[in-house]
Parts: structure tokens; C-alpha cells; sequence
């Protein structure tokens, strides 16, 4: 029967031998498996070597591993099933070390296939691939290591921080390495990637922030957002590492302020004209100077506030929000006026900031000012974008300082929009954002998983429509209503179907194609399958295969930078 003329013959005779680790018949039916001109059939004949080839004496298992590997090569990644299933053969064919000597030896596709195998194995073999010449091989030992994690591996991950110029993928990953290590060798290399010139711009504030946040790391992963929690530790390796590189970085003009503030936030007695310095030299960018004024009243509170007062009417906004916010901290009578204003007539961002700012202020005026602004959004008359800043600055002021009014207020408007659809319940969402943010929550934000299904610009999944040019024909409120109520519109074509198979099986998938034989579906894995439609014995359309739940997994602020970043996709 391996030799029949029809594909679905020879793949079932594949995966019987495999399901029931048949290693007693004549092993050239795995062998004609392998060579077999169909795919699915060639997948087939891996995922029972799989399964059977831990049986195989040594010499057989050799054989069978090289040639998953001529197969690799020759599949090209253009067939993503195939690629896993022999991934999936290395695994139960190799040992760790014969898929590192391919890891070696093959082409591209290969070598990225022997990282994925190592991977599943758990091997830290995986880790010499980081030094391989091809960034894409590099930047899957690295997650590999670090999102697996194989913590045998992280120390040489963690060492090889600068293989990972030109990839924020490697270098980000390297960094968050050292920084879970947390030691006094991983704050030094931290430190280090920092002193060098052709330390890339996008890593720099990464790594600021993982010095200045060594005794108390947050619990989720910096890199994958799920929950990693590292033990409260000292800041010392951190603190220790600053002061070593403190005479480099303080001489150079274009770090001295930031090396400065993180100086003071683990730690460090740092001289203020440095700081001041910064703060007055006008050639510099707003964001560096804004820096050196939180670093002045992080390290003495008095002059901090000396500068707020100086710098609150400055030309550039960034600087201006920086000192209403200390002002609010250490004048907040003061500063009420000022907030006031900004809420009334600054830019888009002062106006954000500002009501965040009014929502800790306890007093007559800033309540006086909420109620008016809230009835202005209650009656539509208020700017869309700044409209869940209002929200939260409403609902912080009533539950910090118990306005009885304002409560009522807030309670009346949530009962009026409770039966409202979705979008038009989170009106607040539609405008606002930060694009930028938004384009990092799309391709990097592992609880939103937008790239994993979706396509933009030809980077991302296939489950999904494309989204390059999406604001063409959907509105901002439509791009919110597909993030956060998925099922109320369904694109054409990327219905999700459920079909019940006669073995049993429910299988859930978007069809990618159809004729009178089979049925080809992409699961929310992005995985293709293949269904005989003789086997199914019901179809029904099901819900979308968008997550239900995004108002939960997101933050609103990120929902709504989302829907920025989608609103500018025409």
C-alpha cells in the first residue's frame, strides 16, 4: 500500500506505522515516506519516525536524521507543516549532538530547524548557534534559550549580548538574560553595552532601565510579558556597574544626564552641575534635559522644584510636563492653576497628561473642573482623544477623595452606556493613541498576539485578513469594534468553522481553500490541515477566531494606542 497510487493511501499507512511504533516492518517504508512526491505524505512518513525512531538501532537512525535534513533543505520553509514534522522527526531520530552538527552544516532553513528541535529538546547545545554567521540562526538560538527558557544556556545567551547588533530580537533577549541572572558579571555586561559607540539607539533605554531597576524587577518578562516573577534582589551589582563606567559616561555629553538619573535611582550620590548643566544647555534634546530635571529633584528635592518653576513655561511641551508634574508633587496648590490651563489649552499630550495630573489634586477647583469637563463628554462636546484620560482622572479623584457628586455622575453615565454596543461603549478608545506604541503592541505585545494571525506590510500570520491597508474601508470605531467585539462583524471569507469528524474529532479552523475532495483549514496556530471531506460528518460556522476577551488582556491605553496604529494603515 505504500506504493499506491493515491496520496491519502500512503499517508494513512504512514501514520498507522507510526501510531502503533511499528519499528518491525521493512524500514524502507519510512524511507519511501521520506522521498514521497507528495507533502502531506513526506510529513506523514517524519511524524511516524517521530514516533517509532527512538526504536531504531543506531546506524538506521543516522540515516533516517540525514535524511530529514536533505528534506528540510529541499521544503525551503514553504511548507510550514512539513518543516514541524520534521522538526518533530530530528527529535525522536538525533541526538542533541548530530542536530547541532546540522545546525552547522545545512543551509538557512536547516540550521533554523535544528534550533527549533534543540529547542524542544530542552538541549543547551543550542546555545554555540548563537554564534553563528546568519542573524536569522542567531535569533532563534536566542529565543530558543530565553523563551523556552533552557537556563543551562542563559549564562552563554547573557555573555553574547553584542552578537546581537542590527537584531533587537537577539540583543533585547541578551539583555533581559543578563538582567534575570542578576548578578554582578551581568551588570557589568549591561554597563558595557551601554559604554560602546555603536550601542543601538532602540536597546539604550532597555538597558537604562534594567539598571535602574535591579532590586525590584517587575513580574512580568520585559520581553514576553507573561508572568516571570525574579526575586527582589539588591541593587548593588547594579549600583556597582554605574559607578565603574560613572568617568566614561560623565564625560560624554550626549550620556551625562541619563547616566546621571540612573546614578540617583540605584542608588549613587551624583554632583548637581552635571545635572544642571544638562538641564540649561539648550542644545540639547528636550528629552535628555527633561531627564536631568527628575534626576535634580529625585536627588534634591528643593532645587527640583526651583527648576519646575523655571521651566514650566518653556517652548518645548516635554519639558513643560515634566515640570508640572514635579510641581504637582511638591507645590500641588500651585500647580492647580497650571494644570487647569494645560487641560484647557494645550497640546493634545498636555491635555492627557494634565488631567492625569487633576485627578491627584485635592481641592474645590479640580473637582469644579472634572464636573465641567465631564459634562462636556457626557453631551459630546469633548475632544474624543482625550476622553479616557477624563475617564480615569474622574474615577481616581472619586475613589481617592469621595466626591459625592462626581460619583453620582460617573455611576449615571455607566448605567446610560451599559446596553450600548461594545464600540460605542468605549467611545473613549477610538482616538488618542500613540501610533508608535501601537506598532510595538501589534508585532511585540504577546497578550494581544496581533502578528501571530494578522499581516502587515508582509510581516505577520496568515490566519488573518492583511491589515497593510486596512483603514481604507474601516473607521476608527470599526477598528475598535474588530479588536473588542470580534463577533459583532466577521470578514468575509475568515469565518471560523467547526467540523465534527467521524473519528471523533472536532476540529476548529478558517478555510484557506476548498474543492470536491478536501478541505484546507488554518487553525488559530497558523497550522495547516488537510480533511477529506468524505470524513466529515457535520460542518457548522462558529465564532470568530479573534480573542474574546481583549478588553481584559489589554489595558484600555493600549487598546487604544492599537487602534492609532490601525487608523493610519491606509
Amino acid at each position: 500500500l505504500i506504493q499506491d497510487a493515491d496520496d491519502e493511501i500512503r499517508r494513512a499507512v504512514l501514520q498507522w506505522a507510526g501510531d502503533l511504533r511499528r519499528f518491525d516492518i521493512d524500514l524502507a517504508v519510512y524511507g519511501r515516506g521520506l522521498a514521497d512526491r507528495s507533502p502531506r505524505v513526506q510529513a506523514a512518513a517524519a511524524l511516524a519516525l517521530y514516533r517509532v525512531g527512538r526504536k531504531f538501532d543506531d546506524e538506521s537512525r543516522r540515516l533516517f536524521a540525514m535524511s530529514v535534513r536533505d528534506l528540510l533543505a529541499e521544503n525551503a520553509d514553504r511548507d510550514p507543516v512539513l518543516r514541524h514534522a520534521c522538526v518533530m522527526a530530528w527529535t525522536g531520530l538525533a541526538t542533541p549532538q548530530q542536530i547541532e552538527q546540522f545546525g552547522f552544516e545545512g543551509s538557512v532553513p536547516v540550521r533554523r530547524a535544528a534550533i527549533v528541535a534543540l529547542r524542544r529538546l530542552r538541549s543547551p547545545r543550542v546555545a554555540k548557534l548563537l554564534m553563528h554567521s546568519s542573524r536569522l540562526v542567531r535569533e532563534e538560538a536566542a529565543r530558543a534559550i530565553y523563551d523556552e527558557p533552557i537556563p543551562e544556556a542563559m549564562e552563554q545567551l547573557a555573555a553574547a549580548v553584542w552578537r546581537g547588533v542590527g537584531s533587537d530580537a537577539f540583543t533585547r533577549r541578551a539583555l533581559a538574560a543578563n538582567y534575570r541572572l542578576g548578578d554582578e558579571a551581568s551588570a557589568e555586561r549591561i554597563a558595557t553595552f551601554l559604554s560602546r559607540a555603536d550601542c543601538p539607539a532602540s536597546m539604550r533605554e532597555e538597558a537604562w532601565s534594567m539598571l535602574e531597576h535591579w532590586a525590584r524587577p517587575p513580574g512580568r518578562d520585559r520581553v514576553l510579558g507573561m508572568w516571570r516573577p525574579i526575586t527582589t534582589r539588591t541593587s548593588r551589582p547594579a549600583a556597582n556597574a554605574v559607578q565603574a563606567h560613572w568617568d566614561q559616561w560623565k564625560s560624554d555629553t550626549k550620556m551625562a544626564p541619563r547616566a546621571a538619573l540612573a546614578a540617583v535611582r540605584v542608588g549613587l550620590v551624583v554632583s548637581l552641575p552635571y545635572l544642571v548643566h544638562a538641564v540649561v544647555d539648550a542644545s540639547r534634546p528636550a528629552s535628555y534635559r527633561a531627564e536631568a530635571i527628575q534626576a535634580i529633584d529625585a536627588h534634591d528635592a528643593r532645587q527640583g522644584l526651583n527648576w519646575a518653576r523655571r521651566l514650566v513655561d518653556d517652548s518645548h511641551a516635554e519639558l513643560r510636563g515634566v515640570a508640572r508634574r514635579i510641581m504637582v508633587d511638591r507645590a500641588p496648590i500651585e500647580a492647580l492653576p497650571l494644570v487647569i490651563e494645560s487641560v484647557r489649552s494645550g497640546t493634545r499630550r498636555e491635555r492627557q497628561d494634565a488631567l492625569r495630573l487633576l485627578g491627584t489634586l485635592k481641592h474645590p477647583s479640580a473637582e469644579k473642573e472634572l464636573l465641567r469637563l465631564f459634562a462636556l463628554w457626557t453631551d459630546g462636546r469633548l475632544a474624543p482623544a482625550i476622553g479616557l484620560e477624563l475617564l480615569e482622572a474622574v474615577r481616581q479623584y472619586t475613589k481617592r477623595f469621595g466626591s459625592a457628586e462626581l460619583k453620582r455622575k460617573l455611576e449615571a453615565y455607566e448605567a446610560s452606556r451599559a446596553a450600548l454596543p461594545l464600540a460605542d461603549r468605549y467611545r473613549e478608545l477610538q482616538a488618542g493613541g500613540d501610533a508608535s506604541r501601537g506598532r510595538d503592541v501589534f508585532f511585540g505585545d504577546v497578550r494581544a498576539s496581533c502578528s501571530r494571525c494578522h499581516t502587515i506590510d508582509g510581516r505577520g500570520g496568515l490566519v488573518g485578513p492583511d491589515l497593510t491597508h486596512v483603514a481604507k474601508d474601516k473607521d476608527r470605531k470599526q477598528l475598535l469594534e474588530s479588536i473588542i467585539d470580534p463577533n459583532r462583524t466577521i470578514a468575509k471569507g475568515f469565518e471560523t468553522i467547526a467540523l465534527f469528524i467521524d473519528d471523533g474529532r472536532v476540529i476548529t479552523g478558517i478555510v484557506r481553500s476548498e474543492d470536491q475532495r478536501q478541505l484546507v483549514l488554518i487553525d488559530a496556530d497558523g497550522r495547516q490541515m488537510v480533511i477529506s471531506k468524505e470524513s466529515i460528518e457535520e460542518r457548522h460556522t462558529t465564532t470568530s477566531a479573534m480573542p474574546q476577551d481583549m478588553l481584559k488582556q489589554l489595558p484600555p491605553g493600549v487598546i487604544r494606542d492599537l487602534v492609532e496604529f490601525l487608523s493610519a494603515r491606509k
